[in-house]
C-alpha cells in the first residue's frame, strides 16, 4: 500500500508576516497613547511679581517693603534671598516667618534673625509654592 501524497500546492504556506504586523500595530497604538497622555499633562506655572514683606506687630517697620519676585514650576522649592532694611536706631530680631499667601509655605532654618538698627540683612528663606498655576504677589510675614 501506498500512502497518498498530497501535492504541495494544496498544502496551506505557513503563515508569515501577521505576528509582525500585529506587534507593530500594537506597539503604535502604545505609543499614540504615550504621546497623548503627556501632551494632557500640564505642568503649572507660578509667577510672583513682588514679595510684599510685612509685620502683624509692625515694630520693626517691615510693612510696605518689596522684594523682585520669581517664576518657578510647581513641586519646585525657591531659594530666595531676601533684603530687609531696618530704619530705627535700635536692633530688631525676627524670630518667625511665613506666608499669608494660600498655599505657599516660607521657610527660614537660619532663625532668629537680629538686624543692626540702620541696616539691612539678606536671610535665607526656602518658598514652596502652590501646586497650581499662579500669578500675583506672595506676602511674606515677618515677625
Amino acid at each position: 500500500m501506498t500512502s497518498p501524497s498530497v501535492s504541495r500546492a494544496a498544502q496551506k504556506p505557513p503563515r508569515k508576516g501577521r505576528t509582525g504586523s500585529l506587534a507593530i500595530a500594537v506597539g503604535g497604538c502604545f505609543l499614540d497613547a504615550i504621546v497623548a497622555v503627556l501632551a494632557t499633562t500640564q505642568v503649572a506655572v507660578i509667577r510672583v511679581s513682588e514679595i510684599a514683606e510685612t509685620s502683624w506687630d509692625g515694630l520693626c517697620l517691615t510693612n510696605e517693603l518689596t522684594a523682585p519676585g520669581f517664576t518657578t514650576r510647581d513641586g519646585d522649592s525657591v531659594s530666595y534671598s531676601l533684603n530687609v532694611t531696618h530704619p530705627l536706631p535700635a536692633a530688631c530680631t525676627f524670630s518667625t516667618v511665613a506666608s499669608s499667601t494660600p498655599g505657599f509655605v516660607v521657610d527660614a532654618s537660619n532663625l532668629p534673625w537680629t538686624i543692626r538698627g540702620g541696616g539691612a540683612e539678606n536671610p535665607f528663606l526656602t518658598i514652596t509654592p502652590v501646586t497650581a498655576s499662579f500669578a500675583g504677589i506672595l506676602t511674606v510675614d515677618l515677625e
